[in-house]
């Protein structure tokens, strides 16, 4: 039986999208930014390239998606409302905080979120401050340890909320705008400008992929490919590209035409690691739930 991927977008802007490769059970949401009017849209495209949008106007620049479809966005003033968009498209408060950037969600079922200190939202709505100190991206390992990054270094986080240094970058040069952990335990950023790296548990880096055009936010699917966010500036018309790596490196295209894109998730359909990202303003958040 074939299996189908279907691609979770925003917007209906997507009608001239090309959507280059199929073939998988996995769920691929998209928030992207449409030029009208402002704020952001969801949906989702089925195989056969027909949009189903599930909620539009929204001011967030990130988004997860949990184990069922329902899909998280921060929205309000600076972010400071996570929004609850339920698979038929109803729209809910989930929780407030004070402004934040990203999420994710940890294999608990955890939600956290990032801004001047990384909250800890609980199944049932409960927000508390998980540690302080500003972070961009978040991304969260099978074992619940969270990794937070900004520019120059990335944090790792026990689930009892102890950080270590993870990773530094001597000099900085814009860590944080993708961020993404694989079923095996290595971290993956991208620098939203050529590349992304892949750090080993132990700390080892290396280049995973190289020669991207502006990569931003991750997400890994069931079978360990990586798909990215391009989103380059330069010419009139859509800009947005989602390209798929192998997990042994090979670079295909999945969808390109599409608009800006900011954040990107994938629903497996099974409880494994998801791997969420969202790019925003400085840089995003690489996000997932359960891989």
């Amino acid at each position: 039986m074939l299996q189908t991927k279907h691609l979770v977008i925003v917007g209906a802007a997507l009608t001239c999208a090309l959507i280059v490769s199929t073939v998988r059970s996995d769920t691929i949401y998209l928030d992207y930014s449409p030029p009208s009017p402002p704020g952001y849209a969801i949906g989702t495209i089925g195989a056969t390239g027909g949009i189903f949008q599930l909620a539009a106007g929204l001011s967030g620049s990130s988004i997860a998606v949990d184990d069922t479809g329902n899909v998280y966005v921060p929205t309000g003033p600076y972010g400071g409302t996570v929004a609850r968009i339920a698979p038929g498209g109803e729209v809910s408060t989930y929780a407030t905080t004070p402004g934040l950037l990203n999420l994710a969600f940890d294999p608990g079922g955890n939600l956290y979120a990032s801004g001047d200190a990384v909250y800890k939202i609980t199944p049932d709505g409960q927000v508390s401050t998980f540690v302080t100190g500003f972070a961009y991206a978040l991304a969260c390992d099978a074992a619940g340890n969270l990794y937070a990054a900004t520019d120059g270094y990335i944090n790792k986080i026990t689930p009892s909320g102890v950080a270590t240094a993870f990773a530094i970058e001597d000099p900085p040069e814009g860590w944080g705008v993708g961020l993404a952990v694989d079923s095996g335990g290595n971290v993956y950023y991208s620098d939203s400008v050529s590349s992304i790296v892949k750090i080993s548990p132990g700390g080892s880096a290396s280049i995973f992929a190289d020669g991207l055009n502006e990569p931003g936010a991750m997400a890994f699917d069931s079978s360990r490919n990586l798909f990215v966010i391009e989103n380059p500036q330069a010419g009139p018309g859509p800009v947005g590209t989602i390209l798929e790596i192998a997990p042994d490196g090979k670079i295909s295209t999945f969808a390109t035409g599409l608009p800006y894109l900011n954040s990107i998730a994938i629903q497996t359909p099974e409880p494994s690691s998801l791997a969420l990202l969202s790019l925003g303003t400085f840089a995003l958040l690489a996000r997932r739930r359960r891989r």
